[in-house]
């Protein structure tokens, strides 16, 4: 399981902005497995997301969470398919909803509104998910899931947590470096 999530998300393609290589997206991804009958998988999910500062070799905090609605299924070996307009396994897509949300913010954090399309295709992800059986994609499955979560960062009333995102990073933290009378 390991293995496959690290081949899905590391080597598929997200973007396609290139990346210099100071310039990726660290994170870590934890599954804690509750319980585990035959390929049917009970556990939460832990991500955190870091982005760097400008010129400095400090990163700064982007995004932590624990989802506690990741429940899958999963056949040793199977490979881990995925398309954006299609729900084929919650495995697959609460990663890749992740992916996306992910980026949503880190280029938030460098422009201003600048994850809009990242949030959007993580929309896509939550909108083929609605007739899921499992919880985590629905608005009233909780107030705490991807719903949630994305429609919150799509939702007008946030603009102002997203532009402090930006300004807090952008404008502050990355200027500190060079500018630190600013």
């Amino acid at each position: 399981l390991k293995e496959s999530v690290m081949v899905f998300l590391n080597n598929r393609v997200w973007t396609n902005i290139k990346f210099e290589p100071m310039e990726r997206i660290e994170g870590a991804i934890v599954i804690n497995v509750k319980n585990k009958t035959d390929n049917f998988i009970e556990a939460e999910l832990n991500i955190a997301i870091r982005r760097p500062t400008y010129k400095s070799g400090y990163n700064t905090p982007l995004f932590n969470y624990v989802d506690q609605d990741f429940d899958f299924e999963y056949i040793e070996s199977q490979p881990l398919d995925f398309t954006e307009n299609t729900y084929m396994s919650n495995l697959t897509s609460t990663l890749a909803f992740y992916a996306y949300y992910s980026l949503g913010l880190y280029f938030d954090s460098f422009g201003l509104y600048g994850g809009d399309a990242f949030f959007a295709a993580a929309d896509k992800i939550v909108t083929a998910a609605q007739s899921a059986d499992e919880t985590g994609w629905k608005a009233f499955d909780s107030n705490r899931n991807r719903y949630w979560l994305n429609e919150n960062m799509m939702n007008g009333s946030y603009k102002s947590l997203r532009q402090f995102n930006y300004e807090y990073h952008r404008l502050g933290l990355d200027k500190m470096s060079t500018k630190q009378e600013e």
